[in-house]
């Protein structure tokens, strides 16, 4: 069985703090902890605004597989 599954990701060391992702959202699915984004994925519904604000590049879209039980991510 194959089930796949795409998320927004946030690479943590590449996030300078800069808070464009958080002021852009239109679902308030981005917060703030300690100059860091958290990305609430429940809440998102994958605009990808956020990706295209961030200066650093550090967020991503991430596809992953489901396939025998093990999760796999997909290249792009």
């Amino acid at each position: 069985m194959q089930i796949s599954n795409t998320e927004i990701t946030v690479m943590a060391k590449k996030c300078s703090g800069c808070a464009y992702c958080y002021l852009i959202c239109p679902s308030n699915a981005i917060n703030m902890y300690y100059n860091k984004i958290i990305i609430e994925k429940s809440l998102c519904t994958m605009c990808k605004k956020c990706l295209y604000v961030c200066p650093k590049d550090a967020i991503k879209i991430s596809s992953f597989v489901l396939f025998n039980n093990k999760d796999y991510e997909v290249q792009e």
